[in-house]
């Protein structure tokens, strides 16, 4: 079928750079390739013919023809009265029936008539399938750092081309490790050995793709590629050891390792003892290769693993390593030494005989407690263990399960560096399941008075008084309930702390029968 001649009826705005131009009387004729390669690429497929009428003619025909032979390949305008004007049309390299012609050159010719004059205009085209070739041949230096062993240095790229021709071109093109590129071109004439040079003032450490490309004027196009290592960086450092941020056992040995491409030239260690003032540089207590990367040790002082002699506090050991182009870098590992343990738990006296299954149980520790272990015995066979991360809000009771008959407590608390306390004061607590009223009778910290009362409560009422009669604390709970506990915070009506001293506590039940008062004395002591 025909190729369908698309008419352009705007003025065209044509590069004289791209585009070669033909005059014969009333018509101009304008192609933007001379060569193209109809290779389904995307690149010079396919050549634009343009062509300007000043006047109208009576008569335009575009053909594509064999230069030896009166051969009509493609016809790609024909018009009767044509008028003036522009008007356009493309030719992909194939005969009417969209064969591709093979390569070689061929006539686009242009005849205009009117009346009994015409006048040809006859352009030389070219089918070109045939790529130049390019082969890097090397790329020295293989590993590179920029400004070794000063500013001029760079990569340079070794290749040869064939099947050079004229209007051909050549780029070398870098691609880094973030997948970023830098095109320049390359300075080739003709088949033959060349080379490029790539000098960059800095350059992301890693690998480095250079492709070389070679394209010819009909869009044909090679490329070979290579890569080079980039060393910015020190090396890779990486301490082995794992030596805990907090610790009570420092290991006898340190092993880290550098690696680098270039390998590694250069290894000191720094070591800072517990007053944190860095000491001087000194070489690893042995060192050993596998391959690219250094294996080293450090001895940890005898001070501080020895039985005597060592100090808690912050330690700290650094690794400087550099490689052969200059390139530095440090890794360091910090932990503190702490072999004192924490102070003893402190718990609050429970009451001396439950009434209910569940106790809170006050435990105070100092701040460097990290976790706590509350051990119970019961019933002389019974030995239980719970374990709390510490970290109870001030005042916080801990709520464990008792056995019935007598229970006694005893915590131990441990830091974060694995130093355990001594143990803390035993406490103790009888867990009789019958209706009364349990308190402690030692308030030391904020504590509760569990009431159980045999008929259903409508309300249970606590009252504190001084040893002159005057009330301290008024606390009023309503049911209905049979069981109540009633908190203390050990603070008055006016939220004020109270005064250490014995205290008289009067407990009203309010049932439907009437109520129940019970007094008893008891103390705050802190």
């Amino acid at each position: 079928m025909r190729r369908t001649i698309r008419t352009i009826h705007a003025i065209l705005a044509i590069s004289s750079a791209a585009v070669l131009a033909a005059w014969a009387g009333s018509a101009s004729l304008f192609i933007n390739f001379p060569s193209i390669s109809p290779d389904g690429d995307g690149v010079r497929d396919e050549m634009t013919v343009t062509v300007n009428l000043s006047a109208q003619v009576d008569t335009l025909i575009v053909t594509v023809r064999d230069k030896t032979a009166p051969t009509v390949y493609d016809t790609l305008m024909f018009e009767t009265s044509a008028a003036a004007g522009n008007r356009a049309a493309f030719w992909g390299g194939t005969d009417w029936t969209g064969t591709v012609l093979p390569e070689g050159e061929y006539d686009l010719h242009l005849y205009e008539a009117t009346g009994s004059t015409g006048e040809s205009i006859l352009r030389t085209v070219i089918i070109d399938l045939t790529s130049p070739q390019v082969n890097i041949e090397r790329i020295e230096p293989g590993v590179f750092s920029p400004g070794w062993p000063d500013t001029s240095a760079s990569v340079t790229v070794y290749f040869s081309v064939s099947g050079w021709e004229t209007g051909a071109s050549a780029r070398m093109t870098v691609r880094n490790p973030s997948d970023l590129e830098t095109v320049d071109p390359v300075d080739v004439q003709g088949d033959g050995e060349w080379t490029g040079v790539w000098k960059p003032a800095a350059a992301e450490s890693g690998f480095h793709v250079i492709t070389i490309t070679v394209d010819d004027e009909a869009g044909n196009s090679d490329a070979d590629s290579g890569s080079v290592f980039v060393d910015s960086d020190g090396p890779e450092l990486e301490i082995l050891t794992d030596v805990p941020s907090n610790t009570r056992e420092v290991p006898h040995e340190i092993i880290g390792r550098a690696f680098d491409h270039s390998g590694v030239s250069s290894l000191e260690l720094s070591w800072t003892g517990a007053d944190m003032v860095e000491s001087n540089r000194f070489p690893a207590d042995s060192t050993w290769f596998d391959a690219d990367t250094l294996y080293w040790r450090f001895d940890t002082p005898d001070t501080v693993n020895g039985d005597a002699g060592f100090v808690d506090g912050g330690y700290m050991l650094k690794a400087f390593a550099g490689d052969p182009f200059g390139n530095q870098s440090n890794k360091q590992i910090s932990f503190k030494l702490d072999r004192t343990p924490p102070t003893p738990p402190l718990i609050a006296d429970p009451p001396e005989r439950m009434i209910q299954l569940e106790l809170n149980l006050y435990i105070q520790y100092d701040d460097d407690t990290d976790s706590l272990f509350v051990y119970r015995q019961a019933g002389g066979s019974i030995d239980s263990t719970w374990f709390i991360t510490a970290g109870l809000a001030p005042g916080e009771p801990f709520e464990l399960t008792l056995s019935e008959g007598l229970n006694e407590f005893r915590a131990v608390g441990k830091d974060n560096a694995g130093n355990e306390s001594a143990s803390s004061n035993t406490v103790h607590t009888t867990l009789d399941p019958t209706t009364g009223i349990t308190y402690p009778e030692v308030f030391r910290c904020p504590n509760i008075f569990q009431v159980v009362s045999a008929k259903t409560a409508s309300s249970v009422t606590l009252e504190i008084y001084d040893m002159r009669g005057e009330r301290i604390r008024r606390i009023a709970v309503p049911g209905p309930g049979t069981s109540f506990d009633i908190a203390w915070d050990l603070t008055n009506d006016d939220g004020e702390t109270v005064k250490n001293g014995p205290c008289l506590v009067v407990i009203t039940i309010e049932h439907s029968g009437g109520r129940t008062v019970d007094k008893a004395f008891i103390a705050v002591v802190r």
